[in-house]
């Protein structure tokens, strides 16, 4: 289940899933008609099936609360007993702040983290939810992100099981023969940190 707050069309995310598990390039996937060849033609039906069984569903309403969430969340829940559900949220700051708080500050995120991980304990399923970094990272020599770079980051860091980063040093070098891409694993309840080190293709979005 995606939870989208920035009123992206829905069609638009299922074409950026196609791509990912199909290696289609992102550019050519909005008109296959014209763009693909052959081949990629062919395996359309097939890539279509795989992408099928994930059952996804994508709520693309701005301003959702965690409430709505929960209750959507487990709406699907009981429609799908015998599937393993899972809760993406794009993104946190992006979220309706729940009653009494009327804007965003670091005392109704730490409200909505806390609430959000309540969620993942009731109806047991992992949400992962998606965080914007601060600016201030952009001033540092080194770029990598660290947990204090997460905006409100105090309740973000206490209240999450795991906090993953994302780094691409192509994104500020600008150079595009650079495909690695990093996996900073700064915080693992239970586990091991670190990072791993990966191959992106920037065409299709697939590590």
């Amino acid at each position: 289940v995606i939870f989208s707050m920035e009123m992206t069309a829905e069609n638009e995310l299922d074409l950026r899933v196609i791509a990912n598990v199909g290696d289609y390039n992102r550019a050519k996937i909005k008109d296959p008609n014209q763009y693909f060849n052959d081949k990629e033609k062919e395996r359309w039906p097939t890539v279509l099936g795989e992408v099928a069984k994930t059952d996804l569903t994508i709520f693309d309403k701005s301003k959702q609360s965690v409430k709505e969430i929960y209750a959507k969340t487990r709406k699907i829940i009981k429609e799908n007993p015998n599937k393993q559900v899972v809760v993406y949220i794009d993104y946190l700051t992006l979220m309706k702040p729940g009653e009494p708080f009327k804007t965003l500050d670091h005392h109704s995120v730490g409200a909505m983290t806390k609430d959000l991980k309540i969620m993942a304990k009731e109806l047991d399923v992992p949400v992962v939810c998606l965080a914007q970094l601060s600016r201030g990272l952009e001033q540092r020599p080194d770029k990598h992100p660290i947990m204090s770079d997460l905006r409100e980051s105090g309740s973000i860091e206490e209240d999450s099981n795991f906090i993953g980063f994302l780094y691409r040093e192509s994104y500020y070098s600008k150079d595009d023969s650079d495909n690695s891409f990093e996996i900073l694993v700064a915080k693992n309840r239970g586990g091991a940190i670190g990072k791993v080190n990966c191959i992106y293709n920037r065409y299709t979005g697939k590590l």
